[in-house]
């Protein structure tokens, strides 16, 4: 049973390896069971028992914070139901109901603070997981009467570490966020960086065809005729030898003509797994269906900038607005389809004015040119809708 001056959430230490967040649990644990007889023996002048009965509930309670990290709402629940054994103990076990006296009895277990953060960290989005720290905050102010000390207390013991909960929460995602959209930079980077070399290449491939190989086609011919016209025997035998070489050549060349355009093997694409979008979606509601298939670095860099060039100019131009994000694999292929309503304020006009307004101009053209298609355009219920569909291996492998 715990006061308003009671132990408070767990730090923030939620990184780390393995190890590390074993050891945070274990500290945790220890907090919350070692904290249980301080409470208890400062409640005695409220409290009409505090026996073995009452420290096993505590225990309990404390040793649930093991699993808060993957089954937090789980831990929730049972915190809740140990606050409601508490009042069942000191109801049972006082003789008789709690006098409307005790206002400075707030029935939770010293493991409520710790399961209520977890709740905010790792189930924001789980409705159960809100429901089980409404119930603890019902069992905080139990019995009735109902009094404004026990309220009071119960909200600042729930309420502050389920706040703390869901700032780190969110700055865990901004974060995480900011990592992957440093990485997609990165990778965009070397992705210019290999397009570039692709480009030359390419210009040397139209150079030798164009330029070299022309030119060497008329030594040829111009050796041959020297070879059928000349009366000199041995200027004919060099004309022959200038022809034989020129064909050599012009067979080399044509040989490194159609090794140039192709990438070398140390740079064949290798099909990844799509990227993550959740970081990059955070509160848009993102949808996964079909069977997951490998797709090349390039298919996965153009949906990660379909989907992020769409959340832009959702903000941009319909702040507030609800999102959906699709993802669904279908016969070798990937279609996004990135959904929002109508925004629920105003846009801002200067923000809705920035940019260089060829954004989806240039999804466009780096969906066609990896073959696959793109649309974007108002939706038949107002908002807007951009949809696009990548092969996950573009044709001839490139990247």
């Amino acid at each position: 049973m715990v006061r308003a001056n009671g132990s408070g959430p767990e730090p923030v230490t939620e990184r780390g390896d393995p190890p590390r967040r074993r050891s945070v649990d274990a500290v945790v644990v220890a907090v919350a069971l070692l904290s249980g007889p301080v409470v208890l023996a400062g409640s005695t002048a409220s409290l009409r028992i505090g026996d073995s009965r009452t420290a096993v509930v505590f225990a309990a309670a404390a040793g649930a914070l093991w699993w808060r990290r993957n089954a937090p709402v789980a831990v929730a629940w049972f915190a809740f139901a140990c606050s409601a054994v508490l009042v069942a103990v000191e109801t049972i076990g006082g003789g008789g109901p709690i006098r409307p006296d005790d206002n400075t009895v707030v029935f939770l277990t010293t493991a409520a603070p710790f399961a209520a953060y977890a709740v905010a960290v790792y189930a924001a989005r789980r409705v159960s997981g809100w429901a089980a720290v409404v119930a603890l905050l019902v069992a905080a102010t139990a019995p009735w009467p109902l009094s404004w000390l026990r309220l009071r207390s119960g909200l600042v013991l729930l309420g502050v570490p389920v706040l703390l909960g869901l700032y780190l929460a969110a700055r865990r995602r901004t974060v995480d966020m900011l990592r992957e959209r440093a990485r997609w930079a990165e990778a965009d980077r070397h992705a210019e960086a290999e397009r570039a070399v692709a480009d030359e290449r390419a210009r040397l491939t139209v150079d030798l065809h164009d330029v070299v190989t022309h030119q060497v086609s008329l030594i040829v011919l111009e050796a041959g005729a020297l070879g059928l016209t000349t009366t000199d025997q041995a200027t004919r035998v060099a004309a022959e030898r200038i022809r034989e070489a020129g064909c050599t050549a012009l067979d080399d060349l044509r040989d490194l003509v159609r090794v140039l355009p192709e990438q070398p093997p140390a740079r064949e694409p290798v099909p990844v797994p799509l990227p993550d979008l959740r970081p990059l979606v955070g509160p848009a509601a993102l949808t996964v269906t079909g069977t997951p298939v490998p797709v090349s670095p390039a298919v996965g860099q153009a949906v990660v900038r379909v989907v992020q060039e769409a959340l832009t100019n959702v903000r941009k131009h319909a702040p507030g607005a609800r999102v959906e994000v699709g993802v669904r694999y279908e016969g070798g292929h990937v279609r996004i389809v990135v959904r929002n309503g109508v925004g629920r304020s105003a846009a801002d006009a200067r923000l809705a004015a920035s940019g260089s307004r060829t954004g989806l101009h240039g999804l466009r053209r780096r969906v066609e040119l990896l073959g696959g298609t793109f649309a974007a355009g108002p939706g038949p219920q107002g908002g807007f809708t951009v949809r696009a569909l990548l092969p996950g291996v573009p044709d001839g492998g490139s990247s």
